[in-house]
């Protein structure tokens, strides 16, 4: 294991009728100098200066989960939250546009 796979998932107290993510929970968030987008899993290496002591907070953290990487899972460049919403508008207008030619 060269690599592990940590993941902010945003507050894990839910509270009656809130999902995680919601309002309450930022689309990202900067960690020791490393940024993390919620909900995508941003691979770190060991072999970075302090990653043990980085993975045993965050693993301590229960905003967070680390899991050992699978490189052949682990995607070349995961989309951000930025990037989803943009597509995700993209996909709602064009949608609407071929609605309206109908």
């Amino acid at each position: 294991m060269s690599k592990v796979n940590v993941t902010f998932n945003g507050d894990p107290q839910l509270q009656p009728g809130k999902k995680r993510g919601g309002p309450s929970d930022p689309d990202s968030i900067e960690m020791f100098g490393l940024q993390f987008e919620l909900g995508v899993p941003t691979t770190i290496d060991l072999s970075t200066p302090n990653a043990a002591k980085i993975l045993a907070k965050l693993r301590a953290n229960s905003h967070f989960t680390v899991e050992d990487a699978d490189e052949e899972k682990v995607p070349a460049k995961a989309e951000t939250a930025a990037e989803r919403k943009a597509r995700e508008k993209a996909e709602r207008e064009a949608k609407e546009k071929a609605e309206k030619a109908e």
